[in-house]
């Protein structure tokens, strides 16, 4: 073994030639031969691995690279991720109908009456006007105190709710022994009496009579403009022929009620005992910029109370 490794020794050293006549001597013809087919094969295997291979023509290999850049992104992408970062905003439950509330409360024991009300559909702006029995009226705002221990927590066209001790209760607007007792005598054969000439009803007797009704026909909202009170926008309620025959339009701003403006919440009632003896009213509306006046008097407000009344019989 040792001379064979001494023997590859001397090769190694010997210059290419001289190695290539030794190997001539000793070997065969054909084995030399063979040896120069592996060993050029070698170099060749060699030689190709050195230099860079072109890359090939045509687009398959950029669209693989593509398609495997495509479904690494898509892999990437978490849509629990997107879900949760609501990117439209927290979806949240729908408010509670404020009518259930009012069906479902019972009236109140508190000596309180209700002398009037302005619903709006923001609750900022919708108020009542409630006073103690014999007392004076005063302006209260949803969320405010009321005397007996309550608050008040909703506004409607023809009640209130009011919040004591957790539990919610109604007051309601009061109904005119007249307009009650209305239906019996209807039903009832007309007594063969003579009744004296029908007098003009005040405006005050028409709303008290047809508090319920009125509001069937007229929807206002306070109109507020820079902090300020300007009036009250009406819009027609569910009797719309009524409210076109009062000569208003939806829309329109009422800013006086006989020469007296309604640039205060507070003076609601100050105007309503204006027109305990008055039988004709006359409105200031800002329609479309334009400054009208509209005169209505109580036949007319009579007429579309009552044109209310007989299409709504159950109420």
């Amino acid at each position: 073994m040792a001379a064979v490794l001494s023997r590859i020794n001397q090769w190694t050293r010997m210059p290419p030639a001289q190695l290539w006549a030794d190997a001539s001597r000793v070997l065969p013809p054909w084995v030399c031969l063979l040896l120069v087919v592996v060993i050029g094969w070698q170099l060749a295997r060699i030689g190709w691995l050195l230099v860079p291979s072109a890359e090939p023509d045509g687009l398959p290999p950029v669209q693989a690279g593509v398609r495997t850049t495509t479904e690494t992104s898509r892999s990437s992408v978490s849509v629990d991720r997107i879900v949760d970062a609501q990117l439209f905003g927290e979806a949240t439950a729908d408010a509670p109908v404020a009518v259930v509330e009012q069906e479902d409360a019972p009236d109140t024991q508190l000596s309180l009456e209700l002398k009037g009300t302005v619903a709006a559909s923001d609750a900022d702006r919708a108020l009542a006007i409630i006073s103690e029995r014999g007392g004076a009226e005063r302006v209260y705002f949803v969320g405010d105190a009321i005397p007996g221990g309550a608050s008040l927590h909703a506004v409607y066209p023809d009640r209130v709710l009011l919040r004591r001790a957790g539990r919610l209760e109604a007051l309601r607007l009061p109904r005119s022994e007249e307009a009650v007792a209305t239906r019996p005598a209807a039903r009832a054969a007309p007594a063969p009496v003579r009744t004296p000439a029908p007098r003009a009803a005040t405006v005050q007797e028409v709303v008290q009579q047809g508090a319920a009704a009125l509001t069937e026909i007229i929807r206002p909202q306070p109109v507020f403009k820079d902090g300020r009170q300007q009036g009250y926008r009406v819009y027609p309620g569910r009797q719309r022929q009524q409210f076109a025959q009062l000569g208003l339009r939806p829309g329109d701003l009422v800013t006086q009620i006989n020469g007296m403006a309604l640039d205060d919440p507070a003076r609601g009632m100050e105007i309503f005992r204006s027109l305990a003896d008055a039988t004709s009213v006359t409105v200031t509306v800002d329609r479309n910029g334009e400054i009208e006046m509209l005169t209505l008097d109580t036949a007319a407000l009579q007429e579309g109370l009552q044109g209310g009344a007989n299409e709504n019989p159950t109420e």
